[in-house]
Order: C-alpha cells, then structure tokens, then sequence
C-alpha cells in the first residue's frame, strides 16, 4: 500500500511540474536578438503565437550582406509553452524555422532563414546565390500593458 502512496505521489509532482513549465502569461513579448541586438516580438496566446516580426541579417554566397526585418508569418501552434514552425516563402525560394519556448513572462527561441537568389537578384528557388541567417537567438520578455 505504501508503494501505491509513494507512485501516486510521484506522478502527481510529476503532472505538476510539467504544468508549472508550460505556464506562461499571453501578450505581447518584444526584445532583442542575443547576438545581433536586433528587435525581435511577436503575440502568444495560450495556443497560439502570431505577429511574429524579426531583424535578421543575410550573409549571401556571393559576398553580398543586408539586413531585412521578416514578416508576415502564419499563426503557429503553441504546445505546453514550446512552438517550433517551419515556413516557405510563396515562391518557393525562402524557407524560415521558428522555434522556442516560454515560460512565465520569457519567451527563448531561435530562427533560422534561406533565400536563394538568381544573378538578377530576384528571389529564385532555382537561384545559384544563397544568403542565410544563421542561428538567431533571443530571449525576450512580455511587454507590460501601460495605461494613457
């Protein structure tokens, strides 16, 4: 009877704990990159993270260097604090992963993006010049609501 106690118990701490990781408070959370220093926000509800805005800079196969500020995502899931997306630019020639999680009132994740470019410098997934991101990383935290 006592080891019935003693696993009942245990999985109760358990449950907990995997709840007290996936809370999180809903809003707005905005920062900066970690390396970068470059803005970075996006909105989180309990399920969902959308309005994802980030600064990112390019390092392109033919030398080339800019800085973009990347939009415009779809809405991603959010499962027990931890969202983790990969997108495709409607042509075909960018792909983007998002992921991360948070936890009470910090949101920690990375995004990693491609573009692939012809000689004309127009966006083409058969492009030959291919610019990355590399591992962005932030760790950002909910922006409190301020009253006018």
């Amino acid at each position: 009877m006592k080891s019935r106690i003693a696993i009942v118990a245990l999985v109760l701490v358990a449950v907990s704990a995997g709840s007290a990781w996936a809370s999180y408070v809903s809003g707005t959370y905005a920062g900066r990159t970690t390396g970068q220093r470059l803005a970075v926000s996006f909105k989180a509800t309990q399920s969902r993270l959308s309005r994802l805005s980030i600064k990112v800079k390019f390092t392109c196969s033919d030398g080339d260097k800019f800085e973009t500020v990347l939009r415009d995502f779809g809405a991603q899931n959010i499962v027990n604090g931890r969202y983790d997306a990969t997108y495709q630019g409607s042509s075909k020639a960018s792909t983007y992963r998002h992921r991360g999680t948070i936890v009470t009132r910090t949101a920690s994740g990375s995004l990693r993006g491609t573009r692939r470019y012809n000689e004309n410098d127009v966006l083409d997934p058969n492009g030959t010049i291919v610019c990355r991101t590399g591992t962005v990383r932030y760790s950002i935290k909910k922006r409190i609501a301020t009253r006018r």
